[in-house]
């Protein structure tokens, strides 16, 4: 059984920065998207070379897979005791969002993601 082997091109690079949202808070390495937004081409290529190198070596350092999870009010004119009142959102690391876009494009036919669920995707089992 044959695997098709992945490789990340610049385009999918400047591709998926694009598709980053400016204005977000910081993950764990405090670095905002703006800073990958308005990096250039050359940031890219070496984004582009350590995504392949990531790929090819089938390893992610701790810090691309560390995030943060804050809670956020529903109401702020609710029970602040209550913890249903809060919901908890995470604070992943700008350069990780940009390596999951790209990854996306190539599972997402793979998966049994439904575009209206949320949270967590449900992985076919087997």
């Amino acid at each position: 059984m044959g695997e098709d082997k992945i490789t990340v091109s610049i385009g999918e690079v400047v591709e998926a920065i694009g598709k980053q949202q400016k204005g977000k808070t910081a993950g764990p390495d405090s670095i905002n998207s703006e800073a990958y937004i308005y990096g250039g081409i050359r940031l890219a290529t070496h984004l582009c070379i350590l995504f392949n190198l990531f790929i090819t070596h089938s390893f992610l350092p701790d810090s691309f897979m560390s995030s943060t999870i804050i809670p956020l009010i529903k109401c702020k004119t609710g029970d602040l005791t209550d913890i249903n009142n809060y919901r908890a959102i995470t604070l992943s690391n700008a350069v990780t969002k940009i390596l999951e876009c790209i990854l996306l494009a190539y599972v997402k036919d793979k998966s049994a993601v439904d575009d209206s669920q949320f949270g967590l995707p449900l992985w076919p089992s087997g």
